[in-house]
């Protein structure tokens, strides 16, 4: 190559970032070595066609050019290099752009690891399993029951029944529990029937096979819903650039959708997670033990409701 006259290096093409056309041309002639590079575009070319102003050379290529010849010419350089700048700033905002959305993400990122940490790390899960309980009777209620404590009716109650029966089967809560109560104290007797079914259960399935069965529920429940979460997101963010047309500002926009998501998240998590609770034994004959036990509070609801 030394011999020839160095290393010639052809450009089949001039890159949306001069740095990659300078590191192209530097391989021509190092430490000094021989060398030359030439570089070849078609006018036609995405780099000149979607961001370069081709007026200043319309002219000279008429006067200029024939068809078969290379055409050349310093200003098409500087038309280049311009496109060159034009095309960096608008990579560099789309790479900020697409940062600031994934910060979203990341930040819930965080608080999700660090809460499945504190769950590997805790030798005892039950206070953390309490809150649960209490959270999602507030959920169940605060949302089934009218905002005024005083229009509470008794259909409002049996509602409340029924979903309390769809979102935790194994509560043995009956309406006529609550009739009299507002929200807060039906939330109370809520959490009071499920705190005491699970003690019960707890007795049976003995201290370490609760500690690992509640650790395995929190868990799977966490990574499910967390799967489930990071794949819906990725498809907002694809979608939300049509809020533009509405002009409303993506980026807002998929910080309320993702703050939302995350919100309805960890409710749905907390409840999966009571079901888990209750549904998961050590042996076949706790299981059958706890089955027998939550048949009676069911008999005594269904006694009261008669």
């Amino acid at each position: 190559v030394e011999e020839r006259g160095g290393l010639l290096v052809i450009g089949a093409q001039r890159y949306e970032s001069s740095r990659v056309d300078r590191q192209l041309q530097g391989r021509c002639a190092r430490q000094g070595d021989r060398g030359e590079s030439v570089f070849i575009i078609s006018l036609e070319d995405e780099l000149l066609r979607l961001h370069a102003d081709m007026s200043f050379l319309s002219k000279t290529i008429r006067k200029k050019y024939r068809e078969g010849c290379p055409f050349s010419h310093p200003i098409l350089e500087r038309v280049i290099r311009r496109a060159q700048k034009k095309a960096d700033g608008e990579n560099y905002s789309i790479r900020k752009r697409m940062l600031q959305f994934d910060d979203v993400s990341n930040k819930q990122r965080e608080i999700v690891y660090s809460l499945r940490s504190s769950i590997l790390d805790e030798p005892c899960h039950l206070d953390r399993i309490l809150e649960i309980f209490s959270d999602c009777a507030s959920a169940l209620a605060y949302s089934a029951l009218p905002e005024d404590d005083s229009a509470i009716a008794p259909e409002d109650l049996q509602n409340l029944e029924s979903e309390l029966a769809c979102a935790l089967p194994a509560c043995p809560a009956s309406w006529k529990d609550f009739q009299g109560k507002g929200k807060a104290q039906i939330a109370s007797a809520i959490f009071e029937s499920l705190k005491s079914l699970y003690e019960k259960k707890r007795e049976l399935d003995g201290a370490e096979a609760s500690e690992s069965l509640e650790r395995f529920a929190l868990l799977s429940s966490l990574d499910n819903f967390w799967q489930e979460h990071i794949s819906w997101l990725e498809d907002l963010k694809e979608a939300i650039y049509l809020r533009s047309y509405a002009q409303k500002d993506p980026l807002n926009e998929y910080k309320i959708e993702a703050f939302r998501s995350f919100e309805e998240m960890v409710s749905g998590m907390k409840f999966d997670a009571a079901q888990k609770l209750f549904a998961l034994s050590p042996t076949p004959e706790s299981a059958e033990s706890f089955g027998e036990i939550s048949r009676r509070e069911q008999a005594k609801r269904r006694a009261k409701i008669a």
